[in-house]
């Protein structure tokens, strides 16, 4: 059976990608990585909940001291209001990668959305997706497919796919500023309303 590594963070985008992939009946090993997002402990606790929803068991890796290296929106909110933490998607699938070819699976998976063109974002694209597929065959020496089946669709559109396969949106979590409750005016915050509201 094809397996493949999830990039899981219990939002909605990671969270319509496992759901849609457990339907092709492909085997999924979510993963969630805490990088020193300030809303990790909210993101692991929805990510746990969805993966026992719908049968799978969450692996969870910790990098410490990562977010010291930058400050944005994303890892310190207090004194950045910019939400572009550099190399993140770099970060997140090199240690994906390694998870996969550890595991022997043929895949890592990331619910990366560019259609709607919400996210400008350099590490958010069809040239980056693919640069790095060929930088990692070559690093591992190993055929790895970097999976981004959403990358041309919007959000909207997504979370379509996501209410035919049940997703339980009500217990996602993508807010990029607090570790409570959603503060419902972020950049994700707004996208996600209006994706789910539409």
């Amino acid at each position: 059976m094809y397996k493949v590594t999830v990039l899981f963070s219990g939002g909605v985008d990671s969270s319509v990608l496992l759901a849609w992939f457990k339907k092709q009946e492909i085997e999924c090993q979510p993963l969630f990585i805490d990088y020193g997002q300030v809303t990790g402990s909210m993101e692991l606790s929805s990510a746990k909940k969805i993966s026992e929803k719908m049968g799978f068991e969450l692996e969870k890796i910790t990098i410490p001291n990562v977010s010291s290296l930058t400050k944005n929106q994303i890892t310190d909110p207090a004194n950045s209001q910019n939400p572009f933490f550099p190399n993140r998607n770099l970060l997140l699938l090199s240690l994906g990668s390694l998870h996969a070819y550890e595991n022997k699976n043929q895949g890592v998976g990331i619910g990366a959305i560019g259609a709607d063109g919400s996210t400008p974002f350099p590490d958010i694209s069809q040239i980056f997706f693919d640069e790095f597929s060929k930088v990692v065959r070559t690093s591992l020496n190993y055929e790895l497919a970097i999976l981004t089946p959403f990358l041309e669709l919007t959000k909207t559109e997504v979370v379509k796919i996501g209410r035919n396969l049940h997703v339980p949106f009500e217990i996602t979590y993508s807010c990029l500023t607090k570790n409570d409750v959603p503060c419902e005016i972020c950049e994700s915050c707004i996208s996600r309303k209006k994706a789910l509201g539409e």
